[in-house]
């Protein structure tokens, strides 16, 4: 997963992270082994709205 998060479109990314990541992005990061793949996540994007998008999701989350 890793891999191909580092290597697909922002399309293919946006595609991904919305049939995969969305709804489970906080469970995910909380996680002691799949927060690794939140890591990978954030970092394999091209894209700066889907950056700022994942972690405002993350920081409200956490914080309010």
């Amino acid at each position: 997963v890793e891999k191909i998060l580092h290597v697909v479109t922002p399309e293919l990314w946006q595609e991904i992270y919305d049939s995969y990541f969305n709804t489970h992005l906080v469970q995910l990061s909380c996680h002691p082994i799949s927060n690794f793949i939140v890591q990978h996540l954030m970092a394999s994007t091209t894209d700066k709205a889907q950056v700022r998008f994942v972690f405002c999701y993350l920081l409200f989350t956490y914080f309010w």
